[in-house]
């Protein structure tokens, strides 16, 4: 745990426009329980920086230069002997904010190891490089970088990985490249725990797939797990090319969840071989039970038909624990009924949360998200234009939804609502996650499921709505 640290020191405290704005000898006091770091000048005004407010963490010269969220720039100087310690402290703090506030809390499956860390992307450009502190967490490693910023790869995403000139190298499915050097002996350890780590997700995904799909053949279990490890959406056709029956059983478990009617019509109107399902055994955050979620793509060349959206839903298999309560609920998102309790309509069933408590009572929502803006959609030429579109939707959406655990308030907040001190907790993540910061530009809209037949006549309206060419390209 981190201490309270106290020093003195000198403060400049610079403006966005790189003005003076305040300087001279303080006390500085970095609090870990309200995660903050206060300076107390001399004479002035005290300030209070929250630490989830800082940017960017730097130190050179013995000087400590933090970038603020506010645009400003605060350099803090003459600490003497306490310079390691409070940078050293104040990193930590930050990357353990960062991570709370990311949605990375998980549980260590290895203590953290040192390493020099480069992040290629496809084409071989290095997007990020330097020391680094490696964490294997429950379903994602989480690489903290020298300056305290935090970056999480779910292990789902990983394609393979391998041993090269004593380092770990990992390839994403989108064909980034991870590569961890010099970790002397930690490196036999960390190898191992992460091979380890990455077997046992497959293996639950197998056992889980055994007792939703019981008749399914054991080597058709084994390539249907390696698509939808820990809880990734896979396409029916990717996984009917292994077994027909296989995807005929997820749909099964979609209708009895409670969900056969919405799951038919969005089927209905959907690029059936593009529609993704995902399952999932223990929801992170501490809900127990499995749970399944859908993704399906409504688009065609037809302008009479509804389309350019992508509809994703995810629910509980299982109800939680009794003596469980619930947290307070979102609000409604720009979309459409006023939510009813899931037991009123399902009472055998429970949704997953719409929050960031593991059991919140909220409704069970559709989530649609826009392909593509309304004049580009209307001037597609061909179905293969909307396919590479949709299939890069798809990979967002997955994506997010493993970055984000499948909490859902961060999609669809607004500006305003995160202002409030209940949703703070989610401005990081909003900033920093390249996926969320995709699905909140493309979110349409979250429709709950007030009855069948308003959730119907609500989802299609705004499929309809969504396929005009108006005057706006985006909405």
């Amino acid at each position: 745990m981190i201490t309270i640290m106290e020093c003195p020191l000198s403060y400049l405290l610079l403006t966005p426009s790189g003005q003076q704005a305040g300087n001279g000898g303080a006390k500085a006091a970095i609090d870990p329980d309200k995660e903050e770091l206060t300076i107390k000048p001399s004479s002035g005004d005290t300030m209070v920086i929250p630490v989830s407010e800082i940017v960017d963490i730097s130190g050179e010269d013995y000087k400590v230069s933090l970038s603020l969220e506010s645009g400003e720039k605060l350099v803090l100087s003459e600490l003497g002997y306490n310079y390691d310690d409070f940078l050293r402290i104040l990193t930590k703090l930050r990357s353990e904010t960062a991570q709370k506030e990311m949605l990375m809390k998980e549980s260590e499956k290895k203590a953290p190891v040192v390493a020099y860390f480069t992040y290629s992307a496809k084409s071989g450009n290095i997007i990020n490089k330097g020391d680094c502190t490696l964490a294997l967490l429950e379903t994602g490693l989480i690489v903290t970088l020298a300056n305290g910023e935090p970056l999480r790869f779910p292990y789902s995403d990983i394609a393979q990985f391998k041993e090269e000139d004593s380092a770990l190298l990992l390839e994403t499915e989108d064909g980034e490249t991870l590569r961890f050097s010099k970790m002397g002996w930690q490196f036999d350890p960390a190898k191992t725990a992460l091979s380890g780590i990455i077997s046992a997700l497959s293996l639950s995904t197998q056992n889980l797939l055994r007792e939703m799909l019981p008749g399914i053949d054991q080597l058709a279990i084994r390539k249907i797990a390696a698509l939808m490890r820990d809880g990734k959406a896979a396409r029916k056709a990717d996984i009917e090319a292994i077994s027909p029956k296989a995807w005929k059983g997820l749909e099964d478990k979609l209708a009895s969840a409670g969900m056969k009617k919405e799951y038919e019509f969005l089927k209905s109107v959907s690029q059936q071989d593009k529609i993704c399902i995902g399952i999932k055994r223990g929801l992170m955050g501490g809900l127990s039970g499995d749970y399944i979620w859908f993704i399906a793509p409504v688009y065609s060349l037809d302008p009479r038909k509804p389309g350019n959206a992508i509809a994703m839903e995810a629910y509980s298999l299982k109800p939680p624990e009794e003596g469980k309560t619930g947290t307070q609920q979102a609000p409604a998102a720009p979309v459409i009924r006023a939510s009813v309790s899931p037991g009123a309509l399902y009472p055998d069933l429970q949704d997953i949360t719409e929050s960031d408590e593991p059991l919140d009572k909220a409704g069970r929502a559709t989530y649609l998200f826009r392909i593509t803006g309304r004049k580009e959609y209307a001037k597609a030429k061909s179905i293969g234009e909307l396919d590479a579109q949709a299939d890069t939707l798809i990979r967002a959406v997955n994506r997010c939804m493993l970055a984000i655990n499948f909490r859902r308030e961060p999609i669809y907040l607004d500006e305003e609502k995160l202002e409030e001190s209940q949703y703070k907790k989610y401005r990081l993540a909003v900033r920093k996650i390249p996926a969320l910061q995709t699905l909140r530009q493309l979110f349409i809209g979250r429709v709950i499921h007030s009855s069948p037949e308003q959730w119907q006549k609500d989802v299609g309206e705004l499929l309809a709505l969504n396929t005009r060419a108006q005057d706006d390209n985006t909405k």
